[in-house]
C-alpha cells in the first residue's frame, strides 16, 4: 500500500524537510558501522557547571568547545540516550537514600536523577546531537530512573496495571508518544532499545518507599526473564512486541533491540536468549541483540582483551545460534586509575588509561568493523564525564589531575581520539537536509513516476519504506508499505 504523506512543489533548490526528516545529515551518507557514545548525562552537567570547560584538543589547549562539537569533531556519528517515564514519580529519588535487594551483596543508590532523563530532557538532547548529523539511540529504562540486572523498577504510574496485556498497552502508548515527539523534531532515530540491561527481565519490582529499605519482593504483573517463572517471561515478551510494534509505527525503519548486560559471558546470554525464544521472542519483533561490555576484572584497565575475546564469542553465537546481528550498546574502563600501575601517580595513571582504552577501542573497530559483519558497532557509556557522581569511567581527564572534584577544565581521552582516526563521519560533510534532496528535474506532467531514496539516490524497483516521487514538475513524499 502507498500512501502519500506531502505534495511538494519542485524546485531547483531541493525538497522541504518534513517532521522526521533529519535538520543535518552527511552528504555521503551513513557509515555502516556505528562509532559513539551514550551522553544523556550531558544537561545535568551543563546545568550543574560541574565542568566549566571542555578542551578542544589536549590538556596543554586553551581552545575551549562544546560536547556536541566534540561529538563532531572526533567523528561521533552514533548517540545513545536513556529515558525514564518520569523521573520526578517519587521523593525518595531525589535524596541520597540506598536501598537494598534480596540476595544482592552492598546498596543500590536512586541518587542521580534530579529530574533530568524525562522525555523533555530526550527531546532535547536528541535534537542537538542530530543536529550535529548524529543518528540516534533512544534507550528506554521502562522506569523513572536507572535500570539495570539489580534495579527493574515499574515505573509508578503503571502501578495501577494488573495484567501482562494493561502494562503492554500502556507500555506501548508511552513508547510511541515519546518517540512521535522526536519525530517532531526531525530527530533521526535509528535504534530503539526497549528495556535496559534485560538479562533477568525489566519491571520486576516495585519502587521502595522511604519506609522500607529492603527489597524482596516482586510486584504484579511483573516481566522477569525465568525458567521458573513462564507467565512473567511471556509478559516481558509480550510488552517488548507492543513496544517494538509501536516503535515501528512512528519510525519504521528504525532497528529494535533487546539490551542484556554480561556481553563477555555466552552463558548468560544465551540462557536468557533460550527462555526468550521458547516463550516466542523472535526476529519479527526485535532486529538486534545489544550487549553491555566492560572488560577490566578488579579495575585493571591492562586486562581488558580477555573479556573482549569473550564478547567477541558471544557476539558470533547470537548470530549463529539464534539469527540476530548485535551492537555493543555500552562500553567503559577507567580513565585515569588502575591496578596496573597500584603504585603509580594520578598522571602516571592517566597515561596507562589512555593507552589500554587506545588498545581496547582499536581492537574492537579492527575485530567488528573490518571483520565481523553481524556487529553494528558500539557506544562509550557518557565518555563526556570525568568523575560525576564518582563514577570512575568516563572518557574525559582533568587537566589538572590534582584538582578536587568538580574539575573546572577537562578534555577528551584517547578513545575519542581513536574514534576519530578511524571514523569516516561526515564522509564529505554535513549538509542540510532539504539540500541534500533531488533537483532539477524539468519534464511534463505525464512523465513516467521515477523514485528516490532520502539521500537522492534514485530506486528502480521501490519496496516498503520512505521515498520521495518525481513525476514532471511535481514531488510527494510516500511510504509503501
Amino acid at each position: 500500500m502507498i500512501k502519500k504523506l506531502t505534495l511538494i512543489a519542485a524546485c531547483a533548490a531541493g525538497l522541504m524537510a518534513q517532521a522526521g526528516e533529519p535538520t543535518m545529515a552527511p552528504a555521503n551518507g551513513y557509515p555502516d558501522f556505528a562509532m559513539g557514545g551514550d551522553l544523556s548525562w550531558t544537561t545535568r552537567i551543563v546545568d550543574n557547571n560541574i565542568y566549566t570547560y571542555y578542551l578542544e584538543n589536549d590538556i596543554s589547549s586553551d581552545q575551549i568547545t562544546t560536547v556536541p562539537d566534540m561529538v563532531l569533531d572526533h567523528g561521533f556519528d552514533a548517540v545513545r540516550l536513556r529515558v525514564w517515564v518520569n523521573p520526578d514519580a517519587n521523593e525518595m529519588i531525589k535524596s541520597k537514600w540506598t536501598f537494598y535487594i534480596s540476595g544482592v551483596t552492598g546498596g543500590y543508590d536512586c541518587t542521580g536523577t534530579y529530574g533530568y532523563d524525562g522525555t523533555s530532557d530526550l527531546v532535547a538532547l536528541a535534537t542537538m546531537f542530530a543536529n550535529k548529523g548524529a543518528r540516534i539511540m533512544v534507550a528506554f529504562h521502562m522506569s523513572d530512573t536507572f535500570a539495570d540486572p539489580a534495579r527493574q523498577f515499574k515505573p509508578k504510574a503503571w502501578e495501577d496495571c494488573t495484567t501482562g496485556t494493561q502494562l503492554a498497552e500502556r507500555a506501548s502508548a508511552y513508547v510511541q508518544d515519546v518517540l512521535q515527539q522526536l519525530y517532531d523534531a526531525n530527530v533521526n532515530v535509528a535504534w530503539v532499545q526497549i528495556g535496559n540491561e534485560t538479562r533477568t527481565g525489566m519491571m520486576k519490582y516495585s519502587l521502595p518507599d522511604e519506609n522500607n529499605s529492603t527489597l524482596s519482593y516482586q510486584c504484579t504483573p511483573n516481566c522477569e526473564i525465568s525458567n521458573s517463572n513462564i507467565t512473567g517471561t511471556k509478559n516481558f515478551v509480550k510488552v517488548f512486541s507492543a513496544c517494538a510494534e509501536a516503535a515501528k509505527s512512528v519510525y519504521p525503519k528504525a532497528k529494535t533491540l533487546i539490551h542484556l548486560d554480561s556481553g563477555n559471558d555466552w552463558s548468560k546470554i544465551n540462557w536468557t536468549l533460550s527462555a526468550l525464544t521458547a516463550q516466542g521472542f523472535n526476529s519479527d519483533m526485535c532486529d538486534l541483540v545489544g550487549l553491555s561490555l566492560y572488560p577490566c576484572s578488579d579495575q585493571n584497565t591492562s586486562e581488558w582483551q580477555p573479556a573482549t575475546d569473550k564478547c567477541l564469542d558471544t557476539i558470533q553465537q547470537t548470530y549463529s545460534t539464534y539469527g540476530f546481528p548485535t551492537i555493543i550498546c555500552e562500553i567503559g574502563m577507567n580513565n585515569e586509575w588502575t591496578k596496573a600501575l597500584p603504585n603509580g601517580t594520578q598522571a602516571q595513571g592517566i597515561a596507562q588509561c589512555n593507552e589500554d582504552v587506545k588498545a581496547f577501542t582499536q581492537y574492537l573497530i579492527d575485530n567488528l568493523r573490518e571483520q565481523d559483519s553481524t556487529c553494528e558497532g558500539f557506544f562509550y557509556w557518557e565518555p563526556e564525564t570525568d568523575y560525576l557522581d564518582g563514577y570512575t569511567m568516563g572518557a574525559c581527564v582533568a587537566a589538572n589531575p590534582g584538582s578536587s572534584w568538580p574539575r573546572d577544565k577537562v578534555t577528551a581521552n584517547d578513545y575519542w581520539k581513536t574514534v576519530k582516526e578511524n571514523s569516516t563521519f561526515p564522509d564529505g560533510g554535513l549538509v542540510a537536509y532539504e539540500n541534500a534532496g533531488i533537483s532539477s528535474v524539468t519534464s511534463d506532467d505525464y512523465a513516467p513516476a521515477r523514485y528516490y531514496n532520502l539521500q537522492g539516490i534514485e530506486i528502480v524497483n521501490p519496496t516498503r519504506g520512505l521515498y520521495i516521487k518525481r513525476q514532471g514538475n511535481k514531488s510527494e513524499k510516500l511510504i509503501i508499505n
